[in-house]
């Protein structure tokens, strides 16, 4: 998802289209041009954010399909309290004291455990509101209803749904780069038109002061 955004600037040029017509146009509609330019980049920027997201939750589900299999795809345990504890400094100095012997005997105990316990239901919790929880087991580990859109959902075993979230991943990412070029081609444009306000302002400035009986008939008028 990575995109170098200063190497892209620095390839950005000026379209001299685009400055062609900012040459024609008054302060008043630079300033207005100026304003949908920055109404387009946030609308802009929502979508990249947006996109953002979901590669966060499609990267999430695929992990929780590897989670539910940890033996097949030689992941963390579902249980997150188990994955805590591997984490903590208890479990850490327990294996360091622990001979070759030990390690060997207990990876052989818990593979096995593994495969023992790899048809047995899971016992989770399923949220019916934000707040609300109540009591579930998940039985198929191997089988998955993807939901495609629209209301349409297809099922898919643990191999060919991280396929389809990989996929979903990369396209997204792809989508993403090319907003990235839009963004900045876009703030280019309101910088540019942010020029050529100040250069009309100036020209506005300097014609003021070399005719100021003419600028301050205006002003009265």
């Amino acid at each position: 998802m990575a995109c170098d955004i200063e190497k892209i600037e620095d390839n950005e040029k000026e379209k001299p289209n685009i400055v062609i017509q900012l040459n024609t146009l008054g302060l008043d509609e630079l300033v207005s041009l100026t304003l949908k330019l920055e109404e387009e980049w946030k609308l802009i920027k929502k979508n990249y954010t947006i996109l953002e997201g979901a590669i966060v939750t499609y990267d999430k589900c695929k992990n929780s399909v590897k989670q539910l299999n940890p033996s097949k795809y030689k992941s963390k345990n579902y249980n997150p309290f188990m994955n805590e504890l591997e984490k903590s400094d208890l479990i850490k100095l327990t294996n360091e004291n622990t001979t070759t012997d030990n390690k060997t005997e207990q990876t052989e105990k818990t593979e096995q455990a593994d495969t023992e316990k790899k048809n047995e239901p899971l016992d989770i919790h399923i949220p019916l509101t934000s707040l609300v929880y109540i009591p579930g087991k998940i039985v198929d580990t191997e089988n998955f209803l993807v939901h495609m859109g629209t209301n349409y959902y297809v099922q898919r075993n643990s191999d060919q749904t991280i396929e389809y979230f990989d996929n979903k991943i990369k396209k997204l990412n792809e989508k993403i780069k090319k907003i990235k070029v839009t963004l900045i081609e876009k703030r280019n444009e309101i910088e540019l038109c942010k020029h050529y306000i100040q250069i009309k302002r100036g020209q506005q400035m300097n014609e003021a002061n070399q005719n100021p009986q003419t600028a301050s008939v205006r002003s009265t008028a």
